[in-house]
């Protein structure tokens, strides 16, 4: 257990780097591109992150099971990486041809729609960054050392070109299409270090149906969950316009320095889990996720009393005193707690088990109840009423999430 902890040490050291740096340009950035263009640059970077979760297909978590189960089979976890690749590679072909047909029905200002299809194309980054084999192969450090290096070195722009509020494109290209410089390297590393490559001749039809159908469970529930996760920047300027999507968005960054605490941890254990569970060992399983819990509880707390103390004090000094968004970061905490329990009981629990089956009854049932919420107080939809109806449908969530693994964890011990 000795290499985890280092693994999961390293993860954190270089992930609160990694967060600091964008948060030292989230200041100027407020004050340059004011609520308005921070909300279009929000909007622009969801579409790039929605596009990357498209892409994703659920191998973050399905794929790397494979990988972290043949991890010492160099053919094995080649022809997982080029199976893989390919399948990525289909996904974004696809979704691209579907997006640029409905980008020519919209009826926006081509601005706007310029800003949409640099971040389509800024998305292919996500398949030249394959962060799954990295979760894989246990080794997610290392791939954050490279994006630490890359932030850094994306810094000094934005504080050299940005001086507009409609240079809310130029940070876009900044921050996000620029990942596909870090991409290539990535690639280059792989191919150096790992001796991991796409090879032509390991591509598989059946194996990439199989692939695609374990991808899928993973991916269907998770797609649910974009209804009233990262869809909501859309619900939000639909319903409330940019300025709203603005405030949202900079309480979302703020608040991004408590929720990438949470990823580590479990991208560390994940593969263990994965090993443990195709052993039964439940009770190992059970004290790994009691510990995250108690880490993530004292994550939660922490950031409610900091808030308490000094959130005012850093939003009139950091922000251009923006106090709109002091009582929605409280909220916005206690529902990355609930995702928090979220996090254990799917990733922690149902995928490395091998149950994601379940994760679209789940989802879906519950995204139907929000989406019909939404519906039902549009009229009287404001950022409080938003949140909360995204918290509670995110604790429904883990509350039967929780009670389908225990009953088959009972299955398995009895």
């Amino acid at each position: 257990m000795s290499n985890l902890r280092k693994e999961t040490l390293y993860l954190y050291v270089i992930q609160i780097s990694n967060l600091a740096i964008p948060l030292l340009t989230l200041p100027y950035l407020t004050k340059v591109l004011g609520l308005t263009g921070l909300g279009k640059l929000g909007l622009a970077q969801t579409i790039f992150f929605l596009m990357g979760f498209l892409i994703d297909f659920g191998f973050t978590y399905s794929a790397s099971r494979h990988v972290s189960l043949n991890k010492q089979d160099l053919k094995k976890i080649n022809k997982i990486y080029t199976n893989v690749q390919f399948l990525r590679l289909i996904i974004y072909i696809i979704v691209s041809i579907i997006f640029f047909c409905y980008m020519s029905f919209l009826k926006i200002d081509i601005q706007d729609k310029t800003t949409y299809i640099i971040a389509l194309i800024s998305s292919f980054s996500f398949i030249l960054i394959p962060s799954w084999f990295f979760n894989g192969l246990g080794i997610n450090s290392t791939l954050a050392i490279f994006t630490l290096l890359f932030r850094i070195v994306t810094l000094v722009p934005i504080f050299l070109l940005i001086n507009d509020t409609t240079d809310y494109l130029l940070a876009f290209i900044i921050q996000n299409t620029s990942l596909l410089v870090l991409g290539v390297f990535i690639s280059i590393y792989l191919r150096i270090k790992l001796d991991i490559r796409i090879r032509f001749k390991l591509t598989d039809k059946n194996y990439m149906k199989e692939m695609l159908k374990d991808g899928f469970d993973a991916f269907s529930g998770s797609a649910l969950s974009v209804v009233y996760t990262t869809g909501v920047p859309f619900i939000v300027k639909m319903s409330l316009g940019d300025a709203s999507v603005g405030i949202y968005i900079l309480v979302e960054r703020v608040l991004s320095v408590l929720k990438q605490l949470f990823m580590p941890i479990i991208q560390a254990y994940y593969s263990t889990i994965c090993l443990m569970y195709s052993k039964n060992n439940i009770s190992e399983i059970n004290t790994i996720n009691i510990k995250i819990v108690i880490f993530y509880t004292t994550l939660t707390v922490s950031a409610l009393l900091f808030n308490y103390l000094f959130g005012r004090f850093l939003i009139g000094m950091l922000f251009d005193n923006q106090q709109i968004i002091f009582p929605y970061i409280f909220i916005s905490i206690i529902g990355q707690f609930v995702v928090g329990l979220s996090i254990v009981s799917i990733y922690g629990n149902i995928l490395p088990s091998g149950n994601g089956y379940i994760l679209k009854k789940i989802y879906a049932k519950w995204a139907l109840l929000f989406c019909m919420l939404i519906a039902m107080f549009w009229s009287l939809l404001d950022l409080s009423i938003i949140y909360a109806l995204v918290i509670g449908v995110e604790l429904m969530i883990v509350i039967e999430a929780t009670l389908f693994i225990r009953k088959k964890m009972r299955m398995v011990e009895a």
